[in-house]
C-alpha cells in the first residue's frame, strides 16, 4: 500500500507539472485517486485564487464529471472557504471540517480533523455547525463517506470527499493514508498554481524584454516600433491563441492581423505630457470557459498598463528627437538666411557707388545743350532705371536689416504699398488675385516701419503658400477711434483648431521640411506685441484664414 501511495504521489505531481488546463488536471487527478481508494465517487472542493469551485467525478460504470462554481462562505477568521450556506447536514459537515471544528471525543473525527463514517444512516452524536446536541442522519445513496481537509500553500482551503455505496468501506488505517494522499493533492494543486503563475510571468517578462530589444535598434521609426510592440501582446496573454492586439495613437491604429472588435478586452490609456493620445488594447475573440477564474489576470492588466507607459515614453522620446532634428534644421536655415542677408547687404553696398555714378552722370548729361531728342529720351530712361534700382537696393538693405530700427510716425497704407511691392508678381504667377482695400486718410501711428513691413510680408507669404491652386489675397487697412487695423485674408486651405492653438509657438510649422522655419508667425506676434497691438485669427479647415492686426494710434508708454 505504501508503494502504491508513493506511485500515486509521483503521478499527481507529474500531472501538476504538465501544464494541463484545470479541467484536464482535475480529471487525471480524480482517476488516480479513485483507482487508489477504490471508492465509487469523489468530490473535490477548492479555493483557487478568487475562484471557489466544486468538482465531482465518477469513473464507473461510465465516466461522469461536473464542475460547479461555489459562492464561498466566510469562516470565523474571515477567510473564504469553498462551501455554500445550505442547511443540509452534509453541507454543514463540510463547513465544520474546513473550519477545523471537530469533536475530539467523537469516533467520527480523526486527530487531523477529518470526518468519516461507514454508515450514513447512523445518527450522529453531535449536531454540525451548532452547539446544540441533537440526533442527525446524513443519509443518501452512499453508505460510506470521508471528508478530508487539505492545505494549499499552508492555507486550509481544500476538501477531498470520498464516497462508496458499500457500508463500512473505509478503515481507520485507510483514512490515515487518505489524509496523506489529500495533502499530496494539495501540494500538486500548489505546484500547478505556481507553474501557471510562473509561466504567465515569464510570458509577460519576455514581452517587456522584447520591447526593450526593439527600442535599442538604431534608426527605427515610431510606426515600426508600435507595430512590433502590438505583435508582442497576444503571446503574453494566458490564452494567446484567441488574443489580438491594437495600439491607437493620434487616431491611427496599429493592429495584429487577426484583430477585430470584441467586448472581451483590456485597455490602458497612452498619456503623453498629461494629454491622452490613444490607448493600448488586448482583446479575446471569444468568451472565457465557465471554469476559468476570470477572462484576464490582474497581472495582465498590470502588463498592459506598463506597455502603455512605455509607449508614452517612446513617443515622448521620439518627438523630442524630432524636435531636436527640426530645431537643428531651422537653425541651419536661419543661418543661411543670415548669410543671404549679409550677402544682400554687401551686394547693395557694392552696387550703390556705381549706381550713384550712373545716376549722377546721367543727370549731368541730361543738362547738356544741343542733345538730340532721342538721346534726351534715352537719358530719361537711364535716370528712371537708376532710380528704380536704388529703390530695389533700399529694399535689399531693409531685408538684410542694415537700415536703422527706430519708431517714427508712419502711415500704415504706405507700409502696405511698399510691402506688397515684391509680392505682386509672385501672386500673378501663382494665379492669385491681390485685392487692396486701403482706407484713405488713415491716421499715422508711431511704429517701426521695417518691422511692420515684415509683419505684412510674413502674413502675405503664408497666405500665398496656403493657396497652391490660386485664390484671392485681400489686404485691407481700417481706422478706429484709437487704433488702426491691418487685415490679411486668404481663401486657402484654412486651419484646424489644433493648429490654431499652436500657430504662434516658436518653431511650429505645418510646412514640409525645408519649406518653413516655424519662426515667421512667432516673430509677427512678437512685433505686434512690442507695438502694444493685438492679433485676432479666424480660420477653419477649407475656409481660408483671416488675420486682423490691431495697432494703437498713440504709442504705448514704455515700462
Amino acid at each position: 500500500m505504501n508503494q502504491d501511495f508513493y506511485i500515486l504521489s509521483r503521478r499527481l505531481l507529474h500531472f501538476a507539472n504538465c501544464e494541463l488546463a484545470r479541467i484536464a488536471f482535475l480529471r487525471q487527478a480524480s482517476k488516480l485517486i479513485i483507482d487508489f481508494a477504490g471508492c465509487d465517487e469523489m468530490e473535490l472542493r477548492l479555493k483557487d485564487g478568487i475562484l471557489n469551485y466544486g468538482w465531482k467525478f465518477r469513473l464507473r460504470p461510465r465516466e461522469i464529471s461536473a464542475f460547479e462554481i461555489l459562492p464561498g462562505v466566510h469562516n470565523p477568521d474571515g477567510r473564504i472557504i469553498p462551501c455554500s450556506h445550505e442547511d443540509a447536514i452534509l453541507e454543514r459537515l463540510c463547513r465544520d471540517v474546513l473550519n477545523g471544528r471537530c469533536e475530539p471525543s467523537s469516533p467520527f473525527f480523526t486527530r487531523h480533523g477529518s470526518f468519516w463514517t461507514g454508515d450514513t444512516e447512523m445518527p450522529l452524536d453531535f449536531y454540525p455547525a451548532t452547539d446544540k446536541p441533537a440526533p442527525a442522519v446524513i443519509g443518501g445513496d452512499y453508505k460510506s463517506i470521508a471528508l478530508i481537509p487539505f492545505a494549499v500553500n499552508d492555507e486550509n482551503v481544500g476538501l477531498l470527499h470520498l464516497k462508496s455505496r458499500q457500508q463500512q468501506f473505509f478503515t481507520p488505517e485507510q483514512i490515515e493514508l487518505y489524509e496523506g494522499m489529500a495533502q499530496t493533492l494539495g501540494m500538486a494543486v500548489a505546484v500547478r498554481r505556481a507553474q501557471f503563475g510562473l509561466r504567465e510571468r515569464i510570458k509577460e517578462l519576455t514581452c517587456l524584454y522584447k520591447i526593450m530589444e526593439i527600442l535599442v535598434r538604431p534608426d527605427i521609426a515610431l510606426e515600426d516600433i508600435l507595430q512590433n510592440i502590438v505583435n508582442l501582446l497576444p503571446p503574453a496573454m494566458q490564452r494567446p491563441e484567441i488574443a489580438a492586439g491594437r495600439i491607437n495613437l493620434d487616431q491611427r491604429s496599429y493592429t495584429t492581423t487577426n484583430f477585430r472588435e470584441s467586448p472581451f478586452k483590456l485597455a490602458a490609456d497612452i498619456v503623453v505630457s498629461g494629454k491622452r493620445r490613444g490607448h493600448v488594447e488586448v482583446a479575446y475573440l471569444e468568451d472565457k470557459p465557465a471554469l476559468e477564474i476570470g477572462l484576464f489576470l490582474e497581472e495582465e492588466q498590470s502588463l498592459i498598463d506598463t506597455v502603455a507607459s512605455q509607449v508614452a515614453l517612446i513617443i515622448k522620446r521620439k518627438e523630442a528627437e524630432g524636435d531636436r532634428t527640426k530645431l537643428q534644421q531651422q537653425l541651419r536655415h536661419a543661418d543661411r538666411l543670415a548669410t543671404i542677408g549679409q550677402l544682400a547687404a554687401g551686394v547693395a553696398h557694392e552696387l550703390n557707388e556705381p549706381l550713384a555714378n550712373i545716376l549722377g552722370f546721367a543727370q549731368l548729361a541730361k543738362k547738356s545743350s544741343g542733345l538730340p531728342a532721342q538721346t534726351e529720351q534715352d537719358i530719361e530712361k537711364v535716370v528712371a532705371s537708376a532710380l528704380h534700382a536704388r529703390e530695389v537696393i533700399k529694399k535689399l538693405l531693409t531685408f538684410a536689416r542694415q537700415m536703422p530700427s527706430t519708431k517714427t510716425r508712419v502711415n500704415l497704407n504706405k507700409i502696405v504699398e511698399e510691402g506688397l511691392y515684391f509680392l505682386e508678381s509672385r501672386c500673378a504667377r501663382q494665379g492669385i488675385q491681390l485685392i487692396r482695400g486701403l482706407t484713405p486718410d488713415l491716421p499715422d501711428i508711431t511704429a517701426d516701419a521695417t518691422q511692420l513691413q515684415q509683419v505684412l510680408v510674413n502674413l502675405a507669404v503664408n497666405a500665398i503658400q496656403a493657396m497652391p491652386q490660386g485664390g484671392h489675397l485681400t489686404v485691407k487697412t481700417l481706422a478706429g477711434d484709437s487704433h488702426v487695423l491691418l487685415v490679411v485674408e486668404d481663401t486657402g486651405v484654412g486651419m484646424t483648431e489644433e493648429v490654431k492653438g499652436k500657430l504662434f509657438a516658436p518653431f511650429f510649422t505645418t510646412k514640409d521640411v525645408g519649406q518653413g522655419t516655424g519662426l515667421g508667425l512667432a516673430v509677427v506676434h512678437g512685433i505686434v506685441t512690442s507695438h502694444g497691438g493685438l492679433i485676432n485669427l479666424e480660420s477653419a479647415t477649407g475656409h481660408g484664414a483671416r488675420f486682423e492686426i490691431k495697432l494703437p494710434i498713440v504709442e504705448p508708454l514704455e515700462n
